[in-house]
């Protein structure tokens, strides 16, 4: 079998056909990684085939290969295929989601001196000088670490600058794979001693250490830490043969600090019930998809661990999704509890190395569960029984920021299909389309109607901000009803949640004397102000710049802050209750590795008597102290133009909600809003999902809204708004004069947020005719053929992103 059909992670639709040279041909199988020649590149490619013929005359040989073993399985080939396919993307792209971080061969641009530098020769300015200076200490390394070294500057031009002088040289180095096997040095100290130590100063102390540590084996850091030698003393102690000193590989295992008693729960009636239908559908052996509907505090998560106990005591794996980071210390430290030494966790806060090695650990199949968001949906399990979709509902679950733009949810399911296996799909508050799917008997609907142990559901008031009338001397962005219910919690030691969905102080500064609104250069977006280091920021580009603290259009000092975000709210906590304990968890927290779990843990052993965040800290956390909630904005995406707005903010009321109240003790929420007469508002108050599907239904139905069409939003973006906007319009009348009748077309239009990164933004939104085209593949062969000159390759003044099922349309 001398040919193989090789794809490459680029925007590239077709296989490549190489050759095998007679050394590789019984090494090569679908999955493995090989070297390849591409253009004048070398390119580390996946092999997605092997035969015997080629319809090509003449085809170049690889180089290498990079793998002892196929690294994606056949599902997944299949699976990331499918990816391809449904959602526009390319194979080459998608199949890299079955791959860890850190595999792909990499070169380096590394610099070498050439000569050495004359001053009567060359006449350096000053930073040319420092930087070749910099370069003459330490020749031969990356063009990174020489730019770290020198600084923020003209880095690149004074760099070319001395390259043309002639004196450095450029190069590529030798491919490298960035992360590898840790391995560390061991020191085994020898069981007896029979050599003389009289070489040896200090003696007795040498003989007393060897003979305590006698057959003992411990990292060299560790021996070097206890006996304060230097490296030199221990090297000179291993070569009189009194220790041994090795390399050995070791695991970067992820470490959470959170921890969780194992909670033994009897079943209830309804429980037994969902769980028996989970159980005959794995039973069967057969592919099929449940809907697990219950409200808030049910006990879904103890009806996932007893399905997945069913399905490894039959030697099959678990996948369970969750849709945030910071619910994997609680969902991980849970199913370690029911699952000792058989759960992975893999996801995007853990080094390279960490995911790497778990990666690894589930390939060799010392592992049977894996659990995290999106990410993990693609760990290489073998022989898949059940995959379970926390908060289904989820907007996380899309990928909508680089390509392939896939929801994980539909993906579980297609890999659930592939293996014939179980998908549990859980939430209190559904999305509309796997509601509607139930409805429809497409899933099976399990409906978990009580709290566990007939713990009652928290009573929920709506403060209409608008009416409300407040003393001079409170806060403007509490109600009293709030701030007399957190003193009354306060007062019992009971523990509090406070949710307000953005991040930062203000989401605007506005002066008052001219209307001036400080806009970010980039975006057509206003600037959030941060209080903790003073600046104004971007959330979509990331520019920022100092709070000057004035107008700078009429030097005017009258400035508002507009618009109250985490570090706002937190602000007149403090004032109102200067002795409270709080913490705040929203992005500009949990930065740093294991930051979600170390403020988890902190709130969980009561350190804090307020936890403050985004929408972060709405969903799947459970603590027993929790007695109030409080929703400080509850309009906060009410009004966005994204028909997906009510919905959006029923999940969230809904699911913050049922944070409160999850033990004996009762709860209580507090809502606080303008639009409090909003059904969205009025059916999260009485936790009424039936309800708002019912009326948010309509509006789908009549607006012709998923789930009742298939979308796909074509957007376009350019430097240049002019040429933005005509190319917009030439490609809509391309779609449009080859739809033949298969897609109805809307737009182009400018996007909600018109302008991101210096790139102007317009979209066309596609609805497929379910009746014509029902599976959508027609639409979409005509769709790629009109825009797959755009779609080759990477353009500067135009870039076209396909999205299948938007989620997001702003």
């Amino acid at each position: 079998m001398p040919f193989i059909e090789v794809i490459f992670n680029l925007p590239l639709r077709n296989a490549f056909t190489y050759h095998i040279p007679d050394q590789f041909k019984l090494e090569i199988s679908p999955g493995q990684r090989i070297l390849v020649p591409f253009g004048k590149r070398e390119l580390s490619g996946i092999v997605t085939k092997v035969s015997d013929t080629s319809s090509y005359h003449e085809c170049k040989d690889i180089i290498d290969v990079l793998d002892e073993r196929a690294l994606v399985s056949s599902e997944l080939l299949q699976l990331t295929k499918w990816i391809s396919d449904y959602y526009l993307g390319f194979w080459g792209q998608s199949v890299q989601l079955a791959l860890p971080r850190g595999l792909e061969y990499k070169t380096k641009r590394v610099i070498d001196l050439v000569k050495g530098y004359d001053p009567d020769e060359y006449q350096l300015t000053e930073r040319q000088k420092f930087l070749y200076d910099i370069i003459a200490f330490e020749p031969g390394k990356s063009t990174t670490f020489y730019k770290t070294k020198f600084g923020s500057g003209s880095f690149y031009y004074l760099l070319n600058s001395l390259k043309n002088k002639g004196l450095l040289h450029i190069r590529d180095s030798e491919a490298v794979q960035p992360v590898r096997r840790l391995k560390k040095r061991f020191i085994t100290v020898n069981e007896s001693i029979d050599r003389d130590l009289k070489c040896f100063r200090n003696r007795e102390e040498l003989s007393e250490i060897l003979q305590r540590w006698a057959g003992q084996k411990m990292l060299f850091s560790e021996f070097k830490k206890r006996t304060s030698y230097s490296q030199t003393k221990i090297k000179k102690i291993a070569d009189h043969g009194l220790i041994v000193i090795q390399r050995e590989e070791v695991d970067r295992n992820y470490v959470i600090e959170y921890q969780e008693e194992k909670r033994d729960i009897v079943l209830n009636t309804a429980q037994v019930q969902a769980l028996t239908e989970i159980q005959n559908s794995m039973q069967a052996n057969e592919f099929r998809v449940h809907l697990l509907h219950g409200i808030t505090g049910s006990g879904k998560t103890q009806v996932y661990l007893e399905a997945i106990k069913s399905t490894i005591a039959v030697g099959k794996s678990a996948i369970v999704l969750i849709p945030e980071i910071s619910l994997t210390p609680q969902t991980v430290r849970r199913f370690e509890n029911y699952f000792p030494n058989q759960v992975a966790v893999f996801h995007s806060k853990m080094t390279l190395g960490e995911r790497h090695d778990a990666w690894m650990k589930v390939y060799d199949r010392k592992y049977s569960i894996v659990v995290g968001p999106r990410s993990a949906l693609f760990m290489p399990l073998n022989n898949i029984g059940i995959i379970v979709v926390d908060e289904e509902h989820d907007a996380s679950y899309k990928q909508s920021g680089s390509v392939p733009r896939y929801h994980a949810r539909d993906v579980a399911v297609y890999r659930a299909k592939i293996n014939n296996a179980v998908v549990v799909l859980g939430s209190a508050t559904p999305s509309l389309e796997s509601y509607y799917n139930a409805q429809q008997k497409k899933y099976n609907l399990l409906e978990l109607s009580k709290r566990i142990m007939d713990v009652k559901l928290p009573k929920v008031f709506v403060v209409d901000m608008k009416g409300l009338h407040k003393p001079k001397d409170r806060s403007k962005l509490f109600s009293l009803v709030l701030v007399d219910k957190i003193a009354d919690r306060l007062a019992k030691k009971e523990q509090i949640i406070l949710l307000q969905n953005r991040r930062g102080y203000s989401a605007f500064l506005q002066c008052t004397d001219c209307g001036y609104i400080a806009v970010c250069p980039n975006c057509e977006i206003s600037l959030t102000y941060h209080s903790f280091n003073q600046q104004l920021q971007c959330h979509y580009c990331g520019y920022s710049t100092r709070n000057p603290g004035y107008c700078p259009k009429c030097q005017g000092e009258n400035i508002n802050y507009l618009g109250s975000g985490t570090q706002r709210i937190e602000k007149e906590l403090r004032q109102l209750f200067p002795q409270v304990r709080l913490i705040r968890m929203d992005l500009d927290t949990t930065k740093q590795k294991g930051a979600h779990d170390r403020i988890l843990k902190f709130f969980k052993e009561g350190e804090a008597e307020i936890l403050l965040g985004t929408q972060m800290i709405a969903k799947g956390l459970d603590f027993a102290n929790v007695t109030l909630v409080g929703v400080i904005s509850a309009d906060i995406g009410l009004t966005l133009p994204d028909y997906r707005a009510s919905e959006r903010v029923f999940q969230l009321l809904t699911q913050v909600a049922g944070r409160a109240g999850r033990s004996i003790l009762k709860g209580e929420v507090v809502i606080q809003s303008y639009l409090y007469t909003h059904y969205a508002i009025q059916f999260a108050r009485n936790h009424d999902y039936c309800g708002f599907y019912g009326e948010e239904i309509i509006y789908r139905k009549k607006l012709d809204y998923p789930p009742f069409v298939r979308m796909i939003n074509i957007r376009i973006s350019g430097p240049d708004l002019s040429d933005t906007i005509h190319n917009a319009r030439r490609i809509n009348k391309m779609l449009k004069q080859s739809s033949r009748g298969l897609y109805v077309i809307t737009g182009p239009a400018p996007c909600p947020i018109s302008k991101i990164k210096n790139m102007y933004r317009w979209q066309t939104i596609i609805k497929l005719n379910s009746q014509k085209d029902p599976s959508g593949k027609r639409s979409k062969e005509i769709i790629l053929k009109c825009l797959a000159p755009h779609l080759r390759l990477e353009q500067k003044q135009l870039r076209i992103a396909l999205d299948v099922d938007p989620v997001d349309m702003m």
